[in-house]
Parts: structure tokens; sequence; C-alpha cells
């Protein structure tokens, strides 16, 4: 049976690309796993702790109320920290292995599209992205949803050249599994359209029926989704201009994980500039070389259009753009970026030296991002430390909001013996991530001891009722912390007695 003819600008991949794929695998997994135990848990970490902990039926119970589009990872990680403990380190790893295949995949599709070097040059590239290298020390699933998206795109060129269809089948499980893994991104095969349409010859019509496919097994979850809509993007808020800059800046040369240093500024900066020239480069280029060609008509519309959509719809008003959830779209970059340093000269000195100077760019932005509060600006550690044996050794706190119990959750080795004395419903037991609490009337408090109390920083007022309840138990502060999302206050209670709330 003669087999079918492969479409113009496409290539086999040789053996030649395994040696690429494989350093870039290993240095992904190592950058992701290095200091992965420096940065302290945030909110989203101690999401996935809060609900990895729970018993499958208790998961399960918590996905129908919150969190659904989630939940493929939360069982995967329910099992991980089973295995290997709820340390930063530990959790992280999963993390770190997903930005490893990510990149040794980025190194596959650049052989596929233009050969050896550019499987060298991308998979590189896709290492030091600080839009990529993020979710490798994140104890979410960005980084494997990265890996979904690119192995989907890679399945895509398989089969659009081969028509065989393992590959189409390949193709709609990628899709499928990268929906259940984050449903945004799906959005990818807008992209993958534009793709087809862009690449020489007619678009597969076997990619529709794949794609039906997979739109078709997620809808089940898209739904689910739709009804958990304001628990789950209610915090988000519209402000047109700072999407527009974490769009062109810092979703793929910053990341919201980075301490926000001025030199991880300046070398975020650097890497943009370095990116916008070497783009340049590769469309100057694609005037002669058919490869260059394939990376742009692959790689744009990936890092381009599902970051578009979210943007447009947000502005529309109703708010979904984030930069963490386009993670996915990075590889796009990466292969433009190598691309770009392929078409610089055919002197290897010269794509040497580019290379380096995109190093040096990425090095303080990726030291950023492994500084103890690079998450966020949160530091959960120092909160946990504070209240536990390590600094005041509280025996009981009181928490203003009900997402203060991450915190706790994050830490509990260094917060035990710490007892949430207004706790209703344990996190852990409950239908949502961070259980119930009291108010201060159903709150007791013990005579001739000291407690904590956890507040919000931003909104102080939240806290007031609590302190008008602990100046009525005759409890002077004694002690404070503070970081970005979270004030730590400590009192001392010298005597006890019951009074209704004020």
């Amino acid at each position: 049976m003669t087999a079918p003819a492969r479409p113009s600008g496409l290539r086999r991949a040789s053996s030649e690309a395994t040696m690429p794929a494989v350093a870039a695998l290993i240095l992904g997994t190592l950058l992701g796993m290095a200091w992965a135990s420096r940065p302290s848990y945030w909110f989203d970490e101690a999401a996935t702790l809060s609900a990895a902990e729970r018993s499958p039926g208790r998961l399960w119970t918590l996905l129908h109320h919150v969190d659904a589009v989630h939940g493929l990872y939360y069982g995967l990680m329910s099992g991980w920290v089973r295995l290997v403990g709820t340390g930063e380190a530990a959790t992280r790893a999963f993390s770190a292995v997903g930005l490893g295949v990510t990149c040794g995949l980025v190194a596959l599709l650049g052989a596929e599209l233009g050969g050896r070097r550019l499987a060298w040059s991308s998979g590189l590239a896709a290492v030091v992205l600080p839009g990529l290298a993020w979710s490798g020390t994140e104890a979410r699933q960005f980084s494997w949803s990265a890996a979904l998206a690119t192995a989907a795109t890679l399945a895509l060129l398989h089969a659009r050249r081969t028509g065989r269809a393992r590959h189409w089948i390949a193709y709609g499980a990628a899709l499928t599994l990268g929906a259940y893994l984050f449903l945004f991104s799906l959005l990818l095969v807008v992209a993958h359209l534009l793709t087809l349409l862009l690449l020489p010859g007619r678009a597969a019509r076997s990619w529709w029926a794949a794609t039906g496919v997979a739109a078709g097994l997620s809808l089940p979850l898209a739904v689910t989704a739709v009804g958990q809509f304001d628990r789950q993007l209610g915090w988000l808020s519209l402000e047109p201009a700072s999407v527009l800059v974490q769009m062109g800046f810092s979703q793929y040369f910053l990341s919201s994980t980075t301490s926000g240093s001025r030199s991880a500024m300046l070398g975020a900066a650097a890497l943009l500039a370095l990116t916008v020239l070497l783009v340049i480069r590769c469309v100057r280029a694609a005037g002669r070389s058919r490869e260059a060609r394939d990376v742009l008509r692959v790689a744009v519309p990936w890092a381009v259009l599902p970051s578009s959509v979210l943007a447009l719809v947000s502005v529309l008003g109703h708010p979904v753009y984030q930069q963490r959830y386009l993670t996915f779209c990075s590889p796009g970059v990466a292969l433009v970026i190598g691309a770009g340093l392929v078409a610089t000269s055919l002197r290897p000195q010269a794509i040497f030296v580019v290379g380096l100077a995109i190093v040096v760019a990425a090095f303080p932005v990726l030291v950023g991002q492994k500084q103890v509060d690079s998450k966020n600006r949160d530091n959960y550690r120092v909160l946990a430390d504070f209240l536990g044996p390590r600094g005041r050794d509280v025996p009981g706190v009181v928490l203003s909001a009900a997402g203060e119990e991450g915190i706790l959750v994050s830490y509990p080795e260094r917060v035990h013996g710490v007892r949430v004395l207004n706790r209703g419903v344990d996190p852990l037991a409950s239908t949502g991530l961070w259980g119930t609490l009291h108010g201060p009337r159903r709150t007791v408090l013990a005579p001739g001891t000291e407690v904590g109390l956890v507040s919000l920083t931003a909104h102080p007022e939240r806290a007031r009722r609590w302190v008008r309840w602990l100046r009525v138990h005759d409890c002077r502060a004694v002690g404070r912390v503070r970081e970005r999302r979270y004030t730590a206050r400590v009192y001392h209670c010298r005597a006890a007695r019951r009074r209704d709330d004020p």
C-alpha cells in the first residue's frame, strides 16, 4: 500500500532529535527542582494541598462544589503526596518533571519543523523562558498543561504528514487530556485551525473529527465549570491596561511568580528585546526558508491566539484572563526564539553568542523565581513560624477569613499544637477548600494565655470585630508579623470573660 504523500513544509524528525530532546528534558527538570524548597507556599499551592490530602470520596465531593477544572490534577497529586509527602520540594517535583517533559517535546517539535539545529535551539530556549520555567517550581498543573499542548501540536504535525488514524487519535487524546487538566488549554484548537489554514495544502478533514470528539468529551467538564464560574474566577477583575502589559511582557518574560526586583525587571525587558529581534530575523528568513515559514505558521498562532481570546472575553465584561492560565502557549514562543537563533547566522559561534545573551538576560528572572516570597509576594512560611513552636508558640489562633486556613494547611508541622479557636468545619472535611469559621459569639478563649489573630493585610476592617472581642477579654498586642496578603498578631490575654458579640 502506497504511503500518503507528505505535505510540503514538514519533515520527519530523525533520530538526531533524541539527544537535544533528552538534554532539554533533563535540564528543564533540574531547573524546576533547583532550590524548589526555597519559595514559600502560597494561596494556590495551599489549595492544591487542601484538595490532595483528602480521601477520594471527599475529593469527589469537593469537585462537585468548586475547582472541578482542577479535578484531574488534584487526583494525580493526591496519589503523589501519598508517595513523596507534602514538603515544598516533594510536591513541586511533579511539576518539575512536567517542565522537563515540555522542554523535551519542544525539542522534538523543533526537529519536526526544522531539523537538529532547531531542536537544540528551541529546546534550550524552552528551558530558560521565564514564562514557562516558573511552572516547574509551582505545585499546580501548568507545566503539564504546557506538555500536553506541545504533545498535541506534535501529534497534529505527525497526523497531517502521515494521515494515519493513530496520529489523529493521539492528537484528540492529547487535546482531551489537556482540557481535563486545565480547561482553557482547549483554546489551542483555535491556534491549530489557523496553522492548518496557513500550511501548504488543505486543512485535513480528520482534524475536525478529532477536535469535535475532544470537545464533546470535554463538554461535561465545561458545563460543570460554567456552574462554578463565580466561585472559581469571581476574584478576577478587569484592568485592560494591565492585561495588555501581561500579554506583551510578563506572561512570557517575567511571570507572576518572580520577586519583581529591579534586576529581574531589567532582565525581562532585555529578554523581550532580544525576542523581538529574533522574531524579526525569523520573519526575514521566512522569505527564503521553508523551515522558518513553518515555524511561524505553527508558533505565532499558538503564542498569540489563546491569549487574545481570553483578553477579548475579559474586555467584553467577563474577566477570565490570568497570565498563569496561558502557560501552555509558552512553547510557541520558545519555538520562535529557537528559529530566530538558527536564522541569525550559519556560523555556530554567532548562534552561541546570541544564545548566551538570552541566558544572561533570563538569569535574574529565573533567580527571582526562586526567592522566598517570589510567589505573588506571599510568604506563608514566615507566618506559620511566627505562630508555631519556632516563634510565639501560641496555643490558639483566630482567623478573620476562611482562606487563611491555607497557612495551616501548608505548614502543619510548623504550626503543630496551634488550634483554630473559631473553626467550624475542618478544611479537609468540608465541601470547600477552606472549611467554615465561627464568629466571636461562638468562640471561647482561655484565660491567661496568648492567642494569635490572622487577618487580611489589605482589609484591616475585617479584623475589627476580632480586635474588639480581644479587648473585651482584656488582651493586648505583644507581637506582629506582616506579609503581603496577611498580618499575624499575637495578643496576651489576662482574663477570660464571655460577652456577646460587640
